[in-house]
C-alpha cells in the first residue's frame, strides 16, 4: 500500500495531459472477500488524484477490468 500511495503522488505531479493507469494483479482476500485493489480504493480514495484509472489484471483469464473510477 505504501508504494501505491507513492505512485499516487507521482500521478499527481505528472502532467494532466497524460493518461494515468495503475494496473495491478487481481488478488482476492479470502477473509475480506474483496480484491486488493478494491480494498485500496475503499480505504485510500482520498489519495487518488482526478484522472487516475485503476485496473485489475486476472492472470487466469487474461482479462483486465477497470475498477476505478466506476464505469
Amino acid at each position: 500500500m505504501t508504494v501505491w500511495n507513492e505512485v499516487m503522488l507521482y500521478f499527481l505531479a505528472s502532467p494532466s495531459t497524460y493518461r494515468k493507469i495503475l494496473c495491478v494483479l487481481n488478488h482476492r482476500s479470502e477473509r475480506r472477500g474483496e480484491t486488493l485493489a478494491a480494498y485500496y480504493v475503499r480505504i485510500y480514495t482520498h489519495l487518488i488524484p482526478e484522472g487516475v484509472e485503476i485496473w485489475e489484471f486476472d492472470e487466469q483469464t487474461s482479462l483486465a477490468t477497470r475498477i476505478f473510477p466506476p464505469q
